[in-house]
């Protein structure tokens, strides 16, 4: 399972995780970066500058809601996820693979959508501070 973190906000603890990113057109273009459980995203959201480290993704353009309603658009790309923690004596990771993402400006880190949530059994143990992953369909090998 992975630890609550400190990602979204320092004086509270909340799921979060590590996401490896990967280009699928160019695996040696990797990036890492924190990430937040966010049921409210539909879809999930990486970094601008998490893209840009990825080099020469194609993109779409696409119109989205924003949490407070507003419309926008933003670019949505195809990556390759995995979902890590940072623990090298209890690594734990989670392989999504391949799934559509849009890239949002001004993010220091990455929201984990319902794209991902959907797809599996989510475990939160708060008291434990710990959360998890549960493959029920759609998931590539787990280790």
């Amino acid at each position: 399972m992975f630890d609550y973190g400190n990602t979204q906000h320092d004086d509270h603890v909340s799921p979060d995780a590590l996401l490896e990113i990967t280009n699928p057109a160019n695996p040696s273009h990797k990036d890492r970066i924190n990430a937040i459980v966010d049921s409210g995203s539909v879809i999930t959201c990486l970094p601008k500058s998490t893209i840009d480290n990825l080099g020469g993704l194609e993109y779409k353009i696409v119109q989205a809601t924003t949490a407070d309603g507003k419309s926008v658009y933003l670019r949505k790309y195809t990556v390759h996820i995995t979902v890590t923690n940072n623990d090298t004596s209890n690594l734990y990771r989670h392989e999504v693979g391949e799934i559509c993402v849009l890239s949002i400006p001004n993010k220091k880190y990455a929201l984990i959508g319902r794209d991902i949530i959907n797809n599996h059994k989510v475990v939160l143990d708060a008291p434990e501070e710990k959360w998890g992953l549960e493959c029920i369909k759609y998931c590539k090998n787990q280790k």
